[in-house]
Order: structure tokens, then C-alpha cells, then sequence
């Protein structure tokens, strides 16, 4: 037996335990080691304990195991979990438990080990590896809190013995005198919670689950798939002010679509709605580069508010593709497109009551080009008078004046058309270039529709092909894509907590299975539309 034992000894499985379902809904755990059945139970109550809750193995059930075994005294017939006759080597035991992918925190955190009564084991208790302790375990049935842990997300528990002299057996783990059947040695009991934030105000958490179900690529569904979300049970639903319950019910927006669904509302503060949702035909890269947004919404007779909301996405950077712009030295983008060049030719649009009619005395795209030294099969075009310093200058010279130049609108506001009055002159192309006034109205357009480069540079902004009606620029819609000053690809991605990405996360590389975690609410936060 012993020789058995020593073999496994010297494995370090790096097993971890981490909460089920029950264990993240009840916001406990519980974790057993019985010598007799050597068997790790997993389950809250003393009594019978389910198969799916039990792990068969000492070494199974631990993340570090050197040098120790299950051994049985021959004298006296107990059992116990200490070192091998190896003698010059460190043994060592460690279990770890891991509760930051449910979104919990440690609360208290209480250890009962019974092991020997001699200084030689070193017991520590550390946890998210900056926070440590060491624990006197002696022979005896009673739980030493572990303060020092609480608010940890990692915990591990450590037996070290460094040395034993000859004869010597040191008990890391040894069974009582009268043992029964579910006796067990190593009892380990941890109560969670919800770490709440004081910066942020709380307003309530929600347990939630969500799954992503690629469809088969040989059925032919492609990338596209089922979006699964679960929606548990909430806890600490009341009104700060009234203290009173929220007659809360759960609204779910697919992110960037904009897809909804919501619960039915229940007044309480520890709601159990255990409601799923379904998006179909959802593309794993809309996952990657969406989200979803879980809104927490209060029910009133004429009206339903939104109290506060969480955004469970993996933010992505800002990548907008800035292959069709042109940046002007001066800061000003500039479409890449021929229709802007050094002439700038009308729009061959059907024209309207208020587009320009060339055939109009007061249009300046009467005049013939008879004279003109440019012959092209372009429309017409529109060229600037030379200013009087560029007079001398040839037409043919490889240098020209440097003049950036927009196209006219398909249709220009009445102002601005009657401030368009022909001059009697004419220059060396026969055409009577336009005398451009401001107009006083209000509805005229303040920017001119050329612009000299230098200092007489007008707002760039105005020309932005996002936001410019000169260039056709759309209006910006809700749930848009970030500008090139912004840090993500959509305002929402700001601001997500670790929990929420970290479940995201999760459930993108975990494909097929439930991912649940407790997330805390965020006050104050707007839906996604209306950011």
C-alpha cells in the first residue's frame, strides 16, 4: 500500500474546486475529505452525498501533492495523510478553491483540520496570493475563522512539512479514535457574496447565465448560431429611499441589433424568475464585437423607468477604417473620390424648383468656354480668378496656386442662390466668375464652398464627411460605431466591469456550455439606444 501510495505522491495535479449551480445560487461552499472512504464531498448538508458531488482520491482532489500519502498505522489500524519515508525532501499538500468566474467574493471563510499536535506542519491559508495566514490545527472538531481572506476570489489551503526524524510520523491529517463513517478530518465551509462597489452606489445583483450554441457547419448553419440566456434570480431589490421592493422585471438588448426581451415583473426584492431567452440566428463574430445589455426596470402603472443596468461584451478597440479619407494638413478629412478635384462639375441630378438652372442668366454656368484654353469632355467647369500676384504667372506653369476646392450641392438654399450675382467682367476664359456675399438670413450656409489653404481655413469640421451636408454626410445614428477620438468601437464597451467581461469571455471559449455568474448593478446606467 505504501508503495502505491508513493508513486501518486509525487503528482501535482493542479486540481481546483470551484461552486456548482446550487453552490453560486445558495452563495455557499462546502468542501469534505473523509479518510475512510477517501472521498472529497462537495455538498452543504452531513447527510447522503449525490455521486456527481464526490471525488475519489486524495491526490484527485488536490492542486499540489509532494510527498504525502494515505497510510494506515499498523499498530493501532488508523488512518492518516502524512510524509513518506523520504526524508530529505519537503511534502507538501494544497487545495485551491477558485470562486471569481461565478463573480463572488469570499465572506468568511472557516477551516477544521485535525491533524498532529506538533509544531513540525505548517499550515497556511493564503489568498489571491498577497494575503496570508497561518492557522494553529490541532486535534480538535472545532472551526477557526480565517479573517484575513475575506474578499478574496482565490483561497488556498497549505499543510507543509519539512522534515521527520526517524520513527517519527507526523499527522497532516489523521483520523479520530472512534471514527464513523462520515467522519471526515479536513472540513472546509465558505460563505459568498456580491463584492459591491462604494463608488458606484448598489442597487441590486442578478444571477445570470448565458451560452452560446454554434450550429453544426456540416448542416450548413455556417457561423451562425443560438444565443442562449438564463435568467436566474436577483437579491437586494429595494428602493434606498422607500425601502421597498422594485417591481422589477428584466429587459435583455442584443447589442449592436438591438434585438429585446424582457421577464414579467415581480414585487419583490429577491425575485426568482428562472426565465430564458433565445436569439436566433446570432454570427459569433456579432458576439465578438457586440454585447448584451441587462436592464433592471421598474414597473409603474403608466410608465416603466430603468433603474440600473449591466453590459456583459469583450471591448474592442476602435479599428474604423480610414481607407476612403484623405487627411488635410490642416486636421480636415477630404474624401479620396474624383468628384474633388481642381473643378468642381454640378451633380447631373434631376433638377428641382430650387436646383440651378444652367440655362438662368444669373447661373454661372451660362457662359460658354469658347476662350478657354481647357478643353475637356467633362461638364463644365469652374475655375477661380487668378489672384493680382499670380497675374504674371503662366497657365502652363508646373507650380499652380494651391487652391482646395468643394463641390457645389445639387440644390443650394435661396439665400445663398440670389447672393450668386454675375459681374460685367470676364477673365481670360470668358467666364464671369461669381461674387460670393454672406447673406443675412439665417438659413444661409456660413461656409464658403471654397476655402484657400492657409490662414483663411474655415471649421474643418464642416467638412467632415460624417456630419457635413455639403459632402452628403449621414447623420449619426444611436448605437453607432465610435469615432477615430474614441477609445472602443461603440460608446456602450465603456466602462465594463472585470465580472462582465470576464463572463463573456468565458462563454465565447466555452462554446456549448452554461456560464453563471453574479453580476452587481450598475445605477444610473442608460440603454445603449439612448447613449
Amino acid at each position: 500500500m505504501n508503495g502505491e501510495q508513493t508513486s501518486l505522491s509525487e503528482k501535482q495535479t493542479g486540481f481546483v474546486f470551484k461552486p456548482s449551480l446550487q453552490d453560486i445560487s445558495l452563495k455557499r461552499f462546502r468542501m469534505r475529505y473523509s479518510l475512510l472512504s477517501d472521498c472529497y464531498y462537495l455538498h452543504w448538508d452531513d447527510g447522503v452525498c449525490a455521486p456527481l458531488a464526490k471525488i475519489d482520491g486524495l491526490s484527485h482532489g488536490a492542486n499540489v501533492f509532494t510527498g504525502v500519502s494515505r497510510l494506515c498505522d499498523d499498530t493501532t489500524g488508523q488512518l492518516y495523510v502524512g510524509k513518506t519515508d523520504i526524508m530529505d525532501k519537503r511534502s507538501e499538500v494544497t487545495w485551491k478553491f477558485d470562486f471569481s468566474d461565478c463573480g463572488l467574493v469570499v465572506r468568511q471563510f472557516r477551516v477544521k483540520g485535525r491533524s498532529s499536535e506538533d509544531d513540525e506542519i505548517d499550515w497556511r491559508v493564503i489568498g489571491d496570493e498577497r494575503v496570508g495566514c497561518r492557522p494553529m490545527l490541532a486535534a480538535t472538531d472545532d472551526y477557526i475563522d480565517i479573517p484575513e481572506v475575506s474578499g478574496c476570489r482565490v483561497v488556498t489551503v497549505t499543510a507543509v512539512i519539512y522534515a521527520a526524524t526517524k520513527g517519527q510520523t507526523l499527522h497532516v491529517l489523521k483520523e479520530a479514535e472512534e471514527a464513523m463513517h462520515g467522519e471526515c478530518p479536513l472540513d472546509i465551509k465558505v460563505d459568498l457574496m456580491c463584492p459591491r462597489s462604494q463608488e458606484e452606489g448598489y442597487v441590486g445583483e442578478i444571477l445570470l447565465g448565458v451560452k452560446w450554441n454554434p450550429v453544426d457547419e456540416d448542416v450548413g448553419g455556417g457561423s451562425e448560431g443560438q444565443l442562449q440566456v438564463y435568467i436566474v434570480e436577483g437579491a437586494g431589490m429595494v428602493d434606498e429611499d422607500t425601502h421597498k421592493p422594485f417591481n422589477a422585471f428584466i429587459r435583455c438588448n442584443l447589442l449592436p441589433e438591438g434585438k429585446r426581451e424582457h421577464t414579467s415583473p415581480r414585487q419583490t426584492a429577491f425575485p426568482n424568475w428562472a426565465k430564458q431567452f433565445h436569439f436566433h440566428h446570432v454570427d459569433r463574430g456579432d458576439l465578438v464585437n457586440g454585447g448584451l445589455e441587462v436592464l433592471l426596470c421598474d414597473s409603474h402603472l403608466l410608465y416603466n423607468s430603468t433603474i440600473a443596468g449591466i453590459r456583459l461584451c469583450v471591448p474592442q478597440k476602435n479599428e474604423r477604417k480610414t481607407s476612403d479619407l484623405k487627411t488635410s494638413p490642416y486636421g480636415s478629412p477630404l474624401l479620396r473620390s474624383p468628384a474633388i478635384s481642381r473643378s468642381a462639375s454640378p451633380s447631373p441630378s434631376t433638377h428641382s424648383a430650387d436646383a440651378w438652372d444652367e440655362r438662368s442668366p444669373h447661373s454661372p454656368f451660362s457662359h460658354p468656354l469658347q476662350n478657354s484654353r481647357h478643353s475637356s469632355p467633362s461638364p463644365t467647369s469652374l475655375h477661380l480668378p487668378p489672384s493680382p500676384s499670380q497675374k504674371a504667372q503662366s497657365v502652363d506653369s508646373p507650380n499652380p496656386p494651391s487652391f482646395e476646392r468643394f463641390p457645389f450641392p445639387p440644390s443650394a438654399p435661396p439665400a445663398f442662390r440670389r447672393s450668386l450675382t454675375p459681374t460685367p467682367t470676364t477673365n481670360s476664359h470668358g467666364l464671369s466668375p461669381p461674387v460670393l456675399r454672406r447673406s443675412h438670413s439665417p438659413m444661409s450656409i456660413a461656409k464658403s464652398i471654397f476655402r484657400l489653404s492657409g490662414s483663411h481655413l474655415r471649421d474643418p469640421s464642416a467638412f467632415s464627411p460624417l456630419s457635413s451636408p455639403i459632402l452628403g454626410g449621414r447623420k449619426k445614428v444611436k448605437g453607432h460605431r465610435g469615432s477615430e477620438d474614441s477609445e472602443y468601437a461603440y460608446p456602450w464597451m465603456s466602462g465594463v466591469g472585470r465580472t462582465e467581461r470576464s463572463q463573456w469571455q468565458q462563454m465565447l471559449d466555452q462554446e456549448g456550455e452554461w456560464v453563471y455568474c453574479w453580476q452587481t448593478f450598475r445605477p444610473n446606467l442608460k440603454p445603449a439606444a439612448h447613449s
